[in-house]
């Protein structure tokens, strides 16, 4: 099964395509699913300005775009965290004891308190 998963990450991935995700909004939307996570972990491999630039990127949501971007922040923590242990005995986590702080930006406090209040995401940019 795990193969499989990998593979369908793959085909979306090489594709280059958003509509995945777009099919995974209207899904979302009429029948009030949660997003796929296959889908998620496929474009989460994108940097966020290569994700951006796919055809039909400005048609996603803003909460779809977040929704990814946070999944692509949890990667690279973990993947920090991976190669701190893997390279505890070689460098003793150089990489992330000396720059962990520096490695990822804390979310603003804007997107704390909405996303705390359960609003969605375009809500938050409505003020301005």
């Amino acid at each position: 099964m795990e193969l499989l998963t990998q593979k369908i990450k793959l085909g979306i991935i090489k594709a280059c395509s958003v509509e995945p995700l777009l099919a995974c909004e209207d899904a979302q939307r009429d029948k009030n699913t949660e997003m796929s996570e296959v889908v998620l972990e496929a474009f989460q491999e994108y940097a966020v300005r290569e994700f951006d630039q796919l055809p039909r990127a400005d048609e996603l949501s803003v909460r779809t775009k977040l929704t990814v971007i946070e999944k692509r922040v949890e990667m690279l923590e973990e993947r920090a965290h991976t190669y701190r242990e893997s390279r505890a005995g070689a460098r003793d986590g150089h990489l992330y004891k000396n720059h962990h702080l520096t490695l990822f930006r804390q979310c603003p406090q804007q997107c704390v308190e909405y996303d705390d209040d359960n609003r969605s995401a375009e809500a938050m940019y409505e003020n301005e």
